[in-house]
């Protein structure tokens, strides 16, 4: 694509299955190097990954002829085999089905950027259930409150 620059980027948020206690703060580290490292085999560009034990935030540049919902698969299914392989006790592990996406225009990235770098921080005194909520709430997007927390 001679011409065509893009600079299109996402925040992505999803979570472990039944939003269980899998990602300890011994795995967390390398498991982030690693989806980092998905994208950019994908020739993405990882701003920041960070999470806690039942979550992960992405921030990433995509390139223009890959889709969220397709960056997002990779990213489950290379983790998924990748903590089963390097962490035998995770054999039971998996992702939820679902993920969230909000588009980041550059003015807002560094905000962004920080918002998921204190994440630990956060969680203090926020469940994951009321951040996604209000990050449906910030984005004007509508949800059934059932479906949207499985």
């Amino acid at each position: 694509m001679a011409h065509s620059f893009t600079n299109l980027l996402f925040h992505v948020v999803f979570a472990t299955k039944e939003r269980r206690s899998w990602l300890e703060p011994d795995v967390r580290p390398n498991l982030f190097a690693y989806m980092g490292g998905i994208a950019k085999k994908l020739d993405g560009y990882p701003l920041i990954v960070n999470g806690v034990v039942d979550h992960v935030h992405f921030l990433v540049r995509l390139p223009a002829d890959l889709s969220v919902s397709k960056f997002v698969d990779a990213l489950k299914s290379g983790t998924t085999q990748w903590l089963h392989t390097n962490f035998p006790s995770m054999e039971g592990f998996s992702w939820q089905t679902g993920y969230s996406a909000f588009t980041v225009s550059r003015s807002r990235t560094r905000a962004v950027w920080r918002y998921i770098a204190g994440q630990e921080v956060h969680h203090r005194t926020m469940s994951f259930h009321d951040e996604l909520r209000e990050l449906l709430r910030q984005h004007e997007l509508k949800y059934d409150v059932q479906t949207a927390l499985e």
